[in-house]
């Protein structure tokens, strides 16, 4: 059954296949969320804040996702005002000032102190 397969590839914690997602906590819903969209086999997703409002554990498990997804191929675009976040989940970050692309910074270039001054400039 594929819920049964994205249940088991994005470790959504459900009593079972058919739980209500409104039934689960909020890291869980963003990964039904999560495998919703990844059952239409996109080649690019865009995430807005993929992991605000869960908890510390379910916000680590999302960015381990995230990783996973990037490896995989798949085009993953993260949009966060959350430096840690950005730090863990992307290999490029850009940073945009009045609408444009001011910079670029690669993964492992900057800690979230520089980066926080960079944008900071």
């Amino acid at each position: 059954d594929e819920a049964r397969g994205w249940i088991e590839r994005l470790r959504i914690k459900a009593p079972d296949h058919q739980a209500e997602v409104k039934s689960l906590s909020g890291g869980n819903q963003q990964r039904v969320a999560l495998a919703r969209w990844l059952s239409q086999t996109p080649r690019i997703l865009v995430l807005n804040g993929p992991s605000v409002g869960v908890d510390v554990g379910s916000k680590a498990d999302i960015h381990e996702i995230i990783r996973e997804l990037a490896m995989s191929g798949i085009g993953v675009v993260v949009i966060s005002d959350d430096l840690p976040e950005l730090l863990a989940t992307c290999g490029r970050i850009l940073v945009m000032k009045d609408g444009r692309i001011d910079s670029t910074v690669k993964a492992g270039e900057m800690n979230e102190i520089e980066l926080a001054a960079r944008l900071a400039s």
